[in-house]
């Protein structure tokens, strides 16, 4: 409890002196000497001065808020260095989701290749076929599948195979030959 009365002590001490600085140095430069410094006043006083109640508990309330703002400061600041360490996280995900999805384009684009390029081969292989032998081989395909080949293959090929193929078969085909026109490339 002592220890407390000679810190409020010292910080009216301070208050007093910070005061007694800011008047004196408003003041014209002109006016004689300048009077002593209040400390040995305000030192011998200090032990002496009895603070009120009131004083007392706004001393102990600026105080506790001292240590509450300081409180929150620190968890500011752990706050702020968290939203840094999570920002340089989602940075270096997004870097590597940029990457993922270059390599992913890039691997589709091969693909993409390369089921034109079996596809290509496929419809030669059906339109060296015998008509009949191939539209037995493309009813049992699926649809999707029947449709690629054909927009492949020389329309003479393509009628004559038709021609073969089972009624239903060949009006679906007929009817998606018709309506779809070719999906758009890969960006």
């Amino acid at each position: 409890m002592r220890l407390w009365w000679q810190v409020v002590a010292s910080a009216a001490f301070l208050m007093a002196s910070s005061v007694w600085a800011e008047e004196h140095a408003a003041a014209p430069a002109g006016e004689g000497a300048a009077p002593a410094a209040p400390t040995e006043e305000l030192s011998q006083e200090a032990p002496t001065r009895r603070y009120t109640e009131a004083e007392v508990k706004l001393l102990q309330e600026l105080d506790a808020r001292r240590i509450d703002i300081d409180r929150r400061e620190q968890v500011l600041v752990i706050r702020e260095k968290l939203l840094d360490l999570a920002e340089d996280r989602v940075s270096s995900q997004v870097g590597r989701l940029e990457e993922l999805q270059t390599a992913i384009k890039k691997l589709l684009g091969n693909l993409s290749e390369k089921e034109e390029q079996e596809l290509d081969q496929l419809a030669r292989i059906y339109e060296g076929m015998k008509p009949a032998s191939a539209a037995e081989v493309l009813n049992g395909l699926d649809n999707r599948i029947v449709y690629d080949l054909f927009r492949r293959m020389k329309q003479k090929n393509t009628a004559k195979i038709l021609e073969k193929m089972a009624t239903p078969k060949a009006r679906t085909i007929s009817e998606m030959l018709a309506e779809k026109t070719a999906l758009p490339a890969l960006p």
